[in-house]
């Protein structure tokens, strides 16, 4: 697992930080949507202090040779190009994300199960590509960030838990329980898995000792909880694809947000700390 901390300049009491999980697009598909995708990085590119996280499976990355292979739901773009189909996704992702593409925007890349076997079975990797164009991190596919909001001489931690998922559960209650599992293990305020091409947040206060002055008193602390969504719709296309035909339901598109407050008068963290769907214009 990778730790690594980055920080995060608070300019005014009233600054909103923003956190974005941007996973499972799968571009390379007719089932990605791109123009959710261009509008969420429109959106991100243009919010002041919004900041998104990569979750993993930015490509389908399945070449000619897998026997998942399906040329009836490749893009013309992408069939043309079947002996390097997958670097023709990589160039695709670029150009739609290059304006967030960048340090003063990402957080860093988790490599998703795609990812993965695009590296293990066909030797090629797409993260490697998309860190070496851009300078973004390279997370992993488990990261554990420290994020400090620095405000003058005033400085606030929020700890990020984010994995790219693992399992096949269907119900909500399984993606919910999966989510409450990593609690058991990493301490974090903010837990965050991708995979399950679902969008659901949670969120809790757990009790706590909390300082007030040369004392202690109990206190509360609020710890959020998401499955990161997706851009790829399980219907929509005459082509159909493995998700329809193994029964899969219709997917929620686009993704979570993470918004922090911590200096707009909140005394404690369950004030300042809130998650939400991100909700399209």
């Amino acid at each position: 697992m990778i730790v690594t901390s980055q920080s995060i300049p608070i300019p005014s009491r009233s600054t909103v930080i923003r956190i974005i999980p941007i996973g499972d697009v799968h571009l390379g598909t007719v089932h990605c949507d791109l123009d959710a995708l261009r509008q969420v990085v429109r959106y991100i590119a243009a919010t002041p202090h919004c900041h998104w996280l990569g979750m993993g499976d930015y490509l389908e990355c399945i070449r000619h040779t897998d026997r998942r292979f399906d040329p009836r739901v490749i893009p013309e773009r992408h069939l043309a190009r079947l002996a390097d189909v997958i670097e023709s996704q990589v160039e695709e992702f670029l150009e739609i994300c290059r304006p967030i593409l960048c340090r003063e925007k990402c957080l860093g890349l988790l490599r998703g199960n795609h990812e993965e076997m695009a590296l293990l079975y066909h030797g090629v990797d797409p993260v490697d590509r998309l860190v070496a164009e851009t300078g973004v991190r390279d997370l992993g596919y488990a990261a554990l960030m420290v994020l400090s909001l620095r405000r003058n001489h005033d400085t606030r931690t929020l700890t990020v838990f984010a994995h790219h998922g693992h399992g096949g559960g269907r119900t909500a209650g399984w993606k919910v329980n999966r989510l409450r599992e990593m609690m058991g293990f990493v301490q974090a305020d903010i837990y965050l898995m991708g995979h399950v091409h679902d969008r659901i947040v949670d969120d809790m206060d757990i009790l706590c000792a909390a300082q007030s002055g040369r004392t202690y008193r109990l206190g509360t602390k609020r710890v959020v909880l998401a499955t990161t969504g997706t851009f790829y719709r399980t219907y929509g296309s005459e082509r159909g694809g493995y998700a329809e035909r193994r029964l899969y339901p219709p997917t929620p598109i686009g993704p979570v947000v993470v918004s922090a407050a911590p200096w707009q008068g909140a005394k404690h963290r369950t004030d300042w700390l809130h998650i939400e769907k991100f909700w399209w214009n």
